[in-house]
């Protein structure tokens, strides 16, 4: 990524997980499993087929574009787990699609979502 006036980019990161339920008549398997995919083995076909980075030290990555995604994560600033930035995530999902729709102008959807975060928020 290109670096902006104030520097570096430093774009959010931040995790997707894989959860077993606790409820699964099948919690071995489920396991078993999941120490495939994300075992050195399983990362690299992740990576290489799905074309999206693991957080393994000792997974190759061939793809050159998924190495350049691979090196902005690592720059990134992690992604904050607060109240606060969780009350982001519906009204700029909601602003996105109405904007994609055709329903609002950018300007407009983004001012609601922030009004709307702002309000849950307490702020």
């Amino acid at each position: 990524m290109p670096a902006g006036p104030a520097g570096p980019a430093t774009p959010l990161t931040g995790v997707d997980g894989w959860y077993i339920n606790p409820n699964s008549q099948k919690k071995e398997a489920a396991v078993e499993l999941a120490l495939y995919i994300f075992g050195p083995e399983g990362s690299k076909i992740y990576t290489d087929v799905a074309g999206s980075p693991m957080g393994r030290t000792d997974v190759e990555i061939a793809d050159p574009l998924v190495q350049a995604f691979m090196d902005i994560a690592n720059a990134g600033f992690p992604r904050p787990q607060s109240v606060e930035f969780a009350n982001w995530w519906g009204p700029f999902s909601d602003a996105f699609t109405k904007v994609m729709e055709g329903v609002a102008p950018a300007a407009d959807a983004v001012a609601q979502a922030c009004a709307d975060m702002n309000a849950a928020s307490g702020f």
